[in-house]
């Protein structure tokens, strides 16, 4: 008020903290020297109490944005009034799907950490750096099964090519390895590593590229993907050794074209054929060295 050289003012507090703390406010001034009238001061109170539920009901998208996506991709959801009907209903496109797994968990909870404290730590701590290294690369959180970490590349916009799709998963897929075993040099990370006779931390990644039903599912509205291409990732990444990256067959022929040096220079082993359980045919896959 001091800085407007408003005298005449009424505030209005929009939204507050818990601990009491002013989050938003409204500040109107009168250039009246007898300030507002009763009925202004009506208007007021209702443009005050509309800007607040607007400012909650904000508030709330975002919470409810931010388990699948990235902050700049909400922002430019957010940007359009309709952004559930027009991006985030379902739609069936193609998309780059990738599991990534801790090596040995099993033996890790149950030989190491033990408690259910020491493994929820442990997993939400590696899980979070995962879903950073996702977000980073355009990618989507579609949600952790146990200790695997999804990500779908290409939602909610599809505005890329399937061939930058792909080039974003794999080089996820590249930094969640790389994270994963820089994370070995952690000093408990270390330990456990010791105790179960490996050479640090790892992870069985599997990536895979198919047509995928997207959006917005079930009572609590999570985003996710429905294909048998989901499934066949998941069991592409059950078949990943340790620090190991396997890609489909797929995957492959879509960096077939890629202009990126780092890609260009994968090596590939051989082409493998793998029956699974509950895939019609078997997976045709390579092992990337990333």
């Amino acid at each position: 008020k001091s800085l407007l050289g408003a005298p005449r003012s009424v505030e209005n507090m929009l939204v507050g903290g818990v601990a009491g703390d002013v989050l938003g406010k409204l500040v109107l001034w009168s250039g009246d020297a007898e300030g507002f009238d009763s009925f202004t001061l009506d208007l007021l109170h209702v443009l005050a109490s509309s800007l607040s539920q607007r400012l909650v009901d904000h508030n709330r998208e975002r919470v409810h944005l931010s388990q699948f996506f990235s902050g700049p991709v909400i922002d430019q959801l957010l940007e359009e009034p309709e952004y559930e009907s027009r991006y985030l209903s379902p739609r069936d496109e193609p998309v780059a799907i990738l599991f990534a797994d801790i090596n040995g968990f099993t033996r890790l909870c149950e030989q190491v950490l033990e408690s259910p404290a020491a493994i929820g730590g442990f997993v939400d701590r590696w899980s979070a750096a995962v879903v950073r290294c996702v977000w980073a690369h355009g990618g989507v959180f579609d949600k952790m099964v146990g200790d695997c970490v999804i990500g779908l590349f290409g939602p909610p916009f599809f505005r890329s090519t399937v061939q930058e799709r792909v080039e974003a998963a794999v080089r996820t897929a590249r930094n969640i390895q790389r994270l994963t075993e820089e994370m070995s040099a952690d000093r408990e990370v270390a330990r456990m590593a010791e105790e179960l006779s490996l050479p640090g931390l790892g992870v069985a990644i599997g990536v895979n590229v198919a047509p995928t039903y997207c959006g917005l599912f079930g009572p609590n509205r999570a985003y996710t993907g429905f294909s048998s291409g989901m499934n066949q990732a998941a069991r592409l990444q059950s078949l990943g050794g340790f620090r190991e990256t396997l890609v489909m067959d797929s995957v492959r022929e879509a960096l077939a074209g890629t202009q990126d040096p780092a890609l260009q220079a994968i090596r590939y082993g051989e082409l493998r054929e793998q029956a699974v359980k509950n895939v019609a045919r078997p997976l045709r896959y390579y092992r990337a060295q990333l």
